[in-house]
């Protein structure tokens, strides 16, 4: 979040900012909590973050590409905690399923020894 924070800030106070984009920046990256509730709202889908990619082309292309980046880098770990979830949970059914065929094999060895 400092990250684009420092970007915007750069940005506004190198005096050659145009005012549309000088306002929705302001707005959306005014201070620290409101640039980590832009981040958190463009991750969710709260606001589309192709208009943030756009304000933050106005800047430079770097910034642009980097906020790319972040949004791929954020989909791709929320991507990976929720298969390893799944993961997690198929290894626990799995380890169940051989624990039943376990014991079925030693009640069927029981079985034929008491016979």
């Amino acid at each position: 979040g400092v990250v684009f924070l420092t970007f915007v800030t750069e940005y506004l106070s190198s005096g050659y900012p145009k005012q549309d984009t000088a306002e929705y920046l302001q707005l959306m990256f005014g201070s620290l909590s409101q640039t980590l509730l832009t981040l958190f709202m463009c991750i969710t889908g709260g606001i589309n973050w192709v208009t943030v990619v756009d304000a933050f082309l106005e800047i430079h292309l770097a910034c642009g590409l980097f906020f790319v980046f972040f949004i791929a880098a954020m989909m791709l770990a929320a991507l990976n905690i929720i298969a390893g979830i799944f993961v997690n949970d198929a290894i626990e059914m799995a380890q169940m399923d051989r624990d039943i065929v376990l014991q079925a094999e030693a009640l069927r060895n029981r079985a034929t020894i008491n016979e």
